[in-house]
C-alpha cells in the first residue's frame, strides 16, 4: 500500500460494501470504474480492490439523493448488523446478517438501515457500546440487542438503550431477540 492509501483496517471488500449499501457488486464495480468511488488495489498477484469506508461515506455525502433512497430501501429479508470481532450469529434464510469489527462500528452503523443491531460487549468498552446504542436510537428505529458479559454488574444503563442478554448465551437466542417484533416497548426483552 502506498503512503497515501488508507490503513488496511479501514478497507472493505467490494462484496461487503455492496451488501451494506443494498446494491449489486457489479453496480459498485461500475461506479469505481467510472471514478465515482475511489478504490485501492492490494499488492497481491490478483490485485484485489478494496474501498475505504471514508471514501464510501464521502460518496454518500456527495450523492444525498442516492443516500436517502438507500436508507429507505425495504429489503424482503430483515437486516441485522452484528458489531463483533467473531461470527456471533448463525445464518438464517430470512435474515441478512453483516458482521463488522468493533473498530469500524462508529463509521458505518449509520450508512444503511438495519432492523436490529447486536452489540458484543466482549469487544467494546461499556461507554463505546452505550455511545453506539444511543446514536442508533437517535438516528433510526431499530432493535438493539446488547450481549453483555456475565460479570456485568449493572445493566440498568444498557437496558435503557436496548435489550440485554448475558453470556453465556446461545447464538439462536440472540437471533430470536433480534427478530422479535417491537411491541409496546421496543426495549423490552
Amino acid at each position: 500500500m502506498s503512503a497515501t492509501s488508507p490503513h488496511r483496517n479501514d478497507l472493505v471488500l467490494l462484496a461487503d460494501l455492496a451488501r451494506m449499501l443494498g446494491i449489486h457488486r457489479s453496480t459498485l464495480t461500475k461506479w469505481i470504474d467510472d471514478g465515482r468511488i475511489r478504490s485501492y488495489r492490494l499488492p497481491t498477484r490478483r490485485g484485489d480492490r478494496r474501498v475505504a469506508m471514508s471514501d464510501a461515506i464521502q460518496f454518500l455525502r456527495d450523492h444525498p439523493v442516492l443516500a436517502a433512497r438507500l436508507a429507505k430501501q425495504s429489503p424482503a429479508r430483515r437486516r441485522i448488523l452484528c458489531v463483533s470481532d467473531s461470527e456471533l450469529l448463525p445464518t438464517h434464510p430470512s435474515v441478512e446478517i453483516t458482521h463488522i469489527p468493533a473498530d469500524m462500528a462508529m463509521r458505518i452503523i449509520w450508512l444503511v438501515h438495519h432492523d436490529a443491531v447486536v452489540i458484543d460487549h466482549s469487544v467494546l468498552s461499556r461507554s463505546q457500546a452505550i455511545a453506539i446504542a444511543t446514536l442508533l436510537r437517535g438516528l433510526r428505529d431499530c432493535r438493539i440487542v446488547h450481549v453483555a458479559n456475565e460479570d456485568a454488574a449493572d445493566i440498568t444503563e444498557l437496558a435503557a438503550t436496548g435489550c440485554v442478554v448475558r453470556r453465556p448465551v446461545e447464538p439462536t437466542v440472540i437471533l430470536r431477540e433480534c427478530l422479535q417484533e417491537q411491541e409496546e416497548s421496543k426495549w423490552d426483552c
